[in-house]
């Protein structure tokens, strides 16, 4: 997506503000140019996409949980996820419903994405239900639904931080 001015924003540089937000430092420097990134793209217009190094994460994330219904995205996220840590274990579900479901005994994952607006539920009751399930696990939101009023009440309901998807 692109910010105001049409400066063009990758997945990466938004986990970094997520990683941020969560306290852990810096992701990653990749950058997507000249395009949408979670849209289609003009014919003819392609893809350029730098990388540099990335210093090693301060913690351990072995395992995430995606959950987000936009296919495109979910698979930018978990992209970004597998450049910046070591093998992770990702499962990705479209649905609240779904990630209750993953939460299964033997899976724990060490990180949440969570986008609030599913197909199942929409704003913080998804979040909510999720804390309930695991109170110890950082849930990052991520959401195109960016009001004042929200990431407020997202921060109170004890995520762990923001990610506008339009940002």
């Amino acid at each position: 997506s692109k910010r105001k001015g049409g400066k063009p924003v990758s997945i990466e540089s938004v986990l970094a503000r997520a990683r941020k937000a969560a306290g852990h430092g810096i992701l990653s420097t990749g950058l997507l140019l000249g395009h949408s990134c979670c849209g289609n793209l003009p014919h003819g217009r392609t893809i350029r996409m730098k990388h540099e190094p990335v210093a090693p994460p301060d913690c351990c994330i072995a395992s995430v949980l995606v959950v987000d219904d936009h296919p495109l995205y979910a698979d930018a996220l978990c992209s970004a996820l597998r450049h910046v840590f070591d093998d992770p274990y990702i499962e990705t579900v479209t649905s609240l419903k779904g990630a209750l479901d993953a939460l299964r005994p033997g899976f724990s994952p060490d990180l949440v994405l969570l986008d609030l607006k599913l197909p199942d539920v929409t704003g913080i009751c998804g979040l909510l239900r999720l804390r309930d399930r695991m109170p110890d696990t950082p849930i990052l939101v991520n959401s195109s639904l960016a009001s004042d009023d929200i990431v407020a009440a997202v921060k109170s309901a004890g995520a762990a931080g923001f990610l506008c998807k339009d940002a």
